[in-house]
């Protein structure tokens, strides 16, 4: 997806869904979040740092229905490669972590994990950013929950 003036964009900020009547739930650490209906998407409501709170964590069953249904695009892992060379090439950066797909949440406030649109037979080609560092670096997740950052169109 090349916009018409040549160049691949990403949106300033994570995608979101609507939460309203979304089930609370506690999970480890005392961490407070939503979850939806289908149990795959979580947003974060206490028990986090101030900057957490709303975010939302998507999983694998979740990243294209949702981003379907909004008409939104994830990058593939192609465009990541291209859009996504070091942590300064992203704005307003949220250190989400990841969901694990036991239901704990790891690396909340010292990595970022994005999933992309290109599935493989072992699983989801994503992007992994740390707080400390300006490296990116590439994963694959079969399950768990990662954050959302799609492309402007």
């Amino acid at each position: 997806m090349i916009k018409k003036n040549g160049s691949l964009q990403l949106k300033d900020k994570n995608f979101r869904v609507n939460s309203e009547g979304w089930t609370s739930l506690v999970a480890n650490q005392g961490i407070v979040c939503l979850q939806n209906p289908e149990g795959d998407v979580w947003e974060f409501v206490e028990g986090v740092s101030e900057e957490l709170v709303g975010e939302q964590l998507f999983a694998s069953s979740a990243r294209m229905r949702e981003t379907k249904k909004a008409g939104e695009l994830m990058p593939t892992d192609e465009e990541w490669s291209i859009l996504l060379r070091s942590r300064e090439d992203i704005c307003n950066l949220v250190f989400a972590g990841f969901r694990f797909s036991n239901g704990a949440f790891r690396c909340l406030n010292d990595q970022a994990f994005f999933g992309s649109s290109s599935v493989s037979d072992i699983g989801v080609w994503g992007r992994n950013l740390y707080s400390d560092t300006l490296v990116v670096t590439r994963f694959k997740s079969i399950t768990g929950g990662v954050s959302i950052r799609c492309l402007d169109m």
